[in-house]
């Protein structure tokens, strides 16, 4: 009776943790249809489309598909690269992942300058999208080529040529993670409007901001979002399938990645070798060139110093925000990875309410946002630093599911059984056993969302209260006039931030594992 009710309370629990994601991820959503349809009922909606908007809607989609296949190029080669190595050593060249994207588009913006080369248009827009999404991209293809068994790579090498064996055997079976890697990078792309606009290019998304900024009209901008939606919408639904089976992939043993340490160089025909060693320049120019430039604008210390004293203010709203964000992220992803854990329809449904966030461009998230909580209630949400706090929640909480799955994939279920059938109360089997086994992950994903959060600024340059601003959005508003020492020191602390926390949580969840049947 004891286990029965433990776990209806558990069961309960993880009901109310689910439903407050799907109200903090959907509610914006589904106000912002009901008002549209109300409104396209009363005749409104005759003026939303043109040829120009839909014409702006095909090249952002170009311009989407271009980034994702530079990034998924570059990435799969660069992952062949690391492929090879040994150990962890092949997951430090990831350290600068969380930098912001707007931190690249300083970087390129300088370069462009020193050669005397546009720093305008959409080459560089489309250059600096594939610089930062880099990191996803190589990430996705090596989990992709570790997932394969060591056993089928190796009775392929004793029977074919090394390039034949990854054309035939690798390239296929690591298909579905590269593949989803790609569709991330189209979805960041299609719904990102801070690099783009940095470099004088407008894109559908920005449109969207464009109109809200114009009308104040949710229910306007919400109609013209909907192609954005139908389309972001389909890839997600086609990534389902690719990214769940990457999550369950990469935690599998005896795995190519592991087994194959002790064997054989691969040899690769020269022209693939040229292509890699040119993929690992990019890479190497992806993580040297913001530090580099960074570095060199600033200056020196008191340069340095002085523009983070004057940025006082923006720096305590960014953490203040960014750190609620990172708690509060935690029980809602704690209970979406059970969802995600489910078999059958209910463990898709997991996975599409998990992706769907990636589907809203960030300016709805904010219109949503405020069509939801701009109105008379008990507790003053509009207008308060709530408010980014919770666009912070909408567009990446999932993530922390992302990592508290893999955390709970690593650990061993014996140990949950055990701990429910000998502890005598819910709260001290969850105090004892259950958290400081999941408490890995759960820190990672903290800093994970800690660091997005400090970054994001699509949504949260919509929603924050009037006389407060995050650092990015600062940085943001100096960078349209160009590089300077300021703008640079502030970058460099983001950087350094960014870096710093993304360094700790890799470290924590890589020390957090357990091991199956351990």
């Amino acid at each position: 009776m004891r286990i029965y009710r433990r776990r209806w309370v558990e069961r309960t629990c993880h009901t109310l943790g689910v439903a407050a994601y799907i109200f903090i991820v959907f509610l914006p959503l589904a106000v912002l249809a009901g008002r549209a349809a109300v409104w396209l009922a009363g005749g409104g909606g005759g003026d939303i489309f043109s040829l120009r908007r839909l014409d702006l809607l095909a090249r952002s989609t170009g311009q989407a598909l271009a980034v994702a296949a530079g990034a998924t190029l570059l990435g799969t080669l660069a992952a062949l690269f690391l492929w090879r190595l040994h150990g962890a050593v092949r997951w430090l060249i990831f350290l600068l992942a969380p930098l912001p994207p707007y931190i690249h588009a300083l970087a390129w913006m300088a370069i462009a300058a020193a050669m005397g080369a546009p720093q305008r248009g959409v080459g560089m827009s489309a250059w600096v999208q594939v610089m930062a999404f880099l990191p996803l991209s190589t990430a996705l293809a090596l989990v992709g080529l570790e997932s394969v068994e060591s056993g089928l790579v190796e009775a392929a090498r004793l029977a074919r040529p090394d390039f034949t064996a990854l054309r035939r055997v690798v390239l296929p079976l690591a298909a579905p993670a590269i593949l989803t890697g790609s569709g991330l990078c189209f979805l960041l792309s299609l719904t990102d409007y801070s690099v783009p606009s940095l470099f004088q290019v407008n894109t559908y998304s920005l449109e969207i901001f464009s109109e809200f900024s114009a009308s104040s009209l949710p229910e306007r901008a919400f109609v013209l979002a909907l192609p954005l939606l139908l389309l972001t919408g389909l890839a997600t639904l086609l990534l389902v399938g690719g990214l769940r089976r990457t999550a369950e992939s990469s935690s599998g043993r005896g795995r190519s990645g592991q087994a194959r340490q002790g064997g054989a160089a691969f040899e690769w025909p020269g022209w693939l070798t040229i292509l890699i060693g040119a993929a690992m320049a990019a890479w190497l120019a992806q993580v040297g060139a913001p530090l580099g430039v960074l570095i060199a604008q600033t200056g020196s210390w008191a340069q340095f110093s002085q523009s983070v004293g004057e940025a006082r203010s923006e720096i305590s709203f960014t953490l203040l925000t960014a750190a609620a964000a990172g708690l509060l992220c935690l029980p809602l992803g704690l209970a979406l990875s059970g969802e995600l854990m489910q078999k059958g329809l209910r463990g898709r449904m997991g996975w599409l309410l998990m992706l769907a966030p990636l589907a809203v461009p960030a300016p709805l998230v904010g219109i949503g946002l405020i069509a939801v909580w701009n109105r008379d209630l008990p507790v003053a949400v509009y207008g308060s630093a709530w408010m980014p706090v919770l666009a912070m929640l909408a567009r990446f909480s999932a993530l922390a599911a992302l990592l508290a799955l893999a955390q709970a994939r690593r650990t061993d279920v014996r140990l949950f059984e055990a701990a429910d059938i000998f502890q005598p109360g819910l709260l001290k089997t969850w105090l004892v056993v259950r958290l400081p086994l999941l408490a890995p992950g759960l820190l990672a994903a903290a800093g994970v969302v800690f660091v997005l959060s400090a970054g994001e600024l699509g949504a949260t340059l919509i929603v924050a209260p009037p006389g407060q601003a995050t650092l990015t959005m600062r940085i943001y508003n100096y960078l349209h006039y160009g590089a300077s020492g300021t703008v640079a020191g502030l970058c460099l602390s983001m950087a350094l931030a960014s870096v710093g926390m993304g360094a700790a949580a890799a470290a924590i969840f890589g020390r957090g594992r357990v091991e199956d049947g351990a």
